[in-house]
């Protein structure tokens, strides 16, 4: 419970301020660079335009790769008559700018591509349960998995299938399951058994 006087003080608002302004300075400002390579090289000291080009990164994709014009689309024979239309084609090619060496951070960029990323697909616990009980009970029989009791959710047997392949393509979630399979399997069978094989 503040004081009268402090309730006041906060009630009052400051009208100096071009709000307008504000608002436009903060959408000019340079969002978070999530890339740490591109992060690390850039130099606020410069235009986002300079700094792409500095980096050997292209700011403008039409520039960096343009569309063919339909002047190069055309037949070679028209190309042979009108020797002006041969000419400035021959001038636009040589003023196609040639690629620069890489930079350090396009060969950053480029081993980063180039590693292998884990998929981080996982299921959650309560569907691996569900799947685990399915494939121990009913094996690949669908329209039984359909009708069992835990079916809460009322999947068809086509949601099912799709459930327990998304389940089965997950290779450290279904490893455990078969490594738990596996060992309930050596634990069921009498040590008579496992010495005959």
């Amino acid at each position: 419970m503040g004081s009268r006087r402090a309730k006041k003080k906060a009630a009052v608002t400051n009208y100096n301020p071009n709000t307008r302004k504000r608002k436009w300075k903060a959408s000019r400002k340079l969002s978070k660079i999530t890339c740490g390579v591109v992060r690390h090289a850039w130099d606020p000291r410069f235009t986002v335009a300079e700094n792409m080009t500095k980096m050997g990164l292209a700011y403008d994709p039409n520039q960096a790769i343009p569309i063919p014009l339909s002047k190069d689309a055309l037949d070679p024979a028209t190309l042979d008559e009108d020797p002006e239309l041969k000419a400035f084609l021959e001038n636009s090619e040589k003023k196609k700018k040639t690629p620069k060496n890489k930079t350090r951070v396009i060969e950053a960029l480029e081993r980063q591509a180039g590693k292998v990323q884990p998929l981080g697909v996982r299921l959650s616990q309560p569907e691996v349960e569900y799947c685990v009980y399915m494939l121990d009970k009913y094996v690949d029989n669908y329209k039984a998995m359909a009708k069992d009791k835990r079916n809460y959710y009322q999947d068809t047997p086509k949601q099912i299938k799709k459930k327990i392949r998304k389940f089965i393509n997950i290779p450290g979630q279904y490893k455990e399951y078969l490594e738990s399979k596996k060992q309930n399997v050596v634990e069921a069978c009498p040590t008579d058994v496992m010495d005959e094989t």
